[in-house]
């Protein structure tokens, strides 16, 4: 949780050293220790740091990106209207970034990885801003995290949230994909789309925008070869949201692919976590009374569902801990 408070900590502030052709791997990580003032003449705080940092930071190649489908069709297009706002906006030259979804050694102790990237070069990438704060962009990170989704969308496919209809898109251009419906309850994202993107789509006859709750408009309707969830900024703001789509996962027998799916379970192991050390604080049922935000409503929930539940070796903790028993307890 200290490497990924300090990798955020990288991420918001655009870390990056001055562009030299010299710069590799080694010496961005050890311009990244200075930054972060760590010790690594400690042996111990140099083979943490080799593990969490060093070995998780990836050279990524400019090609990938740019020459992206979607990138290369929207490329130019540009609004601004009822406080949402289209603009390019651009990563430098070995400026890190979050690379992909997290990765979670569950042999050892869940271990959580975060690949980080850069580019030797300048990357441009479109972002929509709202009320002049980045609500979504299409990064590195927004690519790479939806290329497993994009490889298994086939048939009829359901897709929760628009967005810069980026999965739409590159799910369009597959041959196996038939139609695909997509579930937004924002009538202004909905209008922007209408208005500003999807004239750019190749295969736009296969889209169907329905303006409705996501939650709800899948307990009504489960006839899809393949079903997408992308309802959240990041697992802190969805993780309430994918609780209840798993609950409707199980309840309806459906097979629903979740976007970063590995961080909402990493995010319901920090929060069994919590439980665990307050109880270990003896933390009574006065404390799991009353919720700040949807998060502390979910502790509260795991405190009551899991208070019975008796652990008394690593095994049983590592069970405890597992990505189906935690949200087992939170959906029965």
């Amino acid at each position: 949780m200290n490497v990924a408070d300090m990798l955020l900590n990288i991420y918001q502030n655009e870390i990056h050293p001055e562009k030299e052709d010299s710069l590799n791997k080694e010496i961005l990580f050890n311009f990244l220790m200075d930054y972060l003032e760590m010790d690594l003449s400690n042996k111990e705080n140099y083979l943490l740091c080799k593990e969490y940092f060093l070995d998780n930071i990836h050279e990524c190649e400019l090609a990938k990106y740019a020459g992206n489908p979607y990138v290369n069709a929207f490329k130019g297009i540009n609004f601004k209207e009822k406080g949402y706002e289209l603009k390019t906006l651009s990563y430098a030259p070995y400026q890190l970034f979050p690379l992909s979804d997290i990765k979670i050694d569950v042999s050892h102790k869940f271990k959580e990885f975060t690949p980080t990237g850069f580019l030797k070069e300048e990357y441009k990438y479109l972002a929509i801003l709202k009320n002049n704060k980045i609500w979504m962009s299409l990064n590195p990170n927004e690519i790479n995290t939806m290329e497993p989704h994009l490889e298994l969308a086939n048939g009829d496919i359901l897709v929760l949230g628009l967005g810069l209809g980026y999965f739409p898109y590159m799910a369009s251009l597959k041959e196996n994909v038939k139609s695909i419906t997509i579930v937004e309850n924002d009538k202004n994202i909905i209008d922007i789309f209408n208005s500003h993107l999807i004239s750019n789509f190749k295969h736009k006859d296969k889209i169907t925008i329905i303006q409705y709750d996501a939650v709800e408009y899948l307990k009504k309707h489960h006839d899809f070869t393949y079903i997408f969830a992308d309802l959240w900024h990041d697992p802190t703001d969805g993780i309430d949201l994918f609780i209840k789509l798993k609950k409707l996962e199980t309840e309806y027998s459906l097979n629903i692919s979740y976007w970063l799916n590995q961080s909402m379970y990493a995010m319901l192991r920090r929060i069994a976590l919590t439980v665990l050390e307050e109880a270990l604080l003896n933390y009574d049922d006065s404390k799991y009374l009353k919720s700040k935000d949807p998060i502390d409503t979910i502790i509260n929930t795991m405190y009551f569902k899991s208070k019975k539940i008796a652990i008394s070796n690593e095994n049983e903790l590592n069970s405890f801990l597992s990505d189906s028993n935690l949200i087992s307890i939170l959906i029965n």
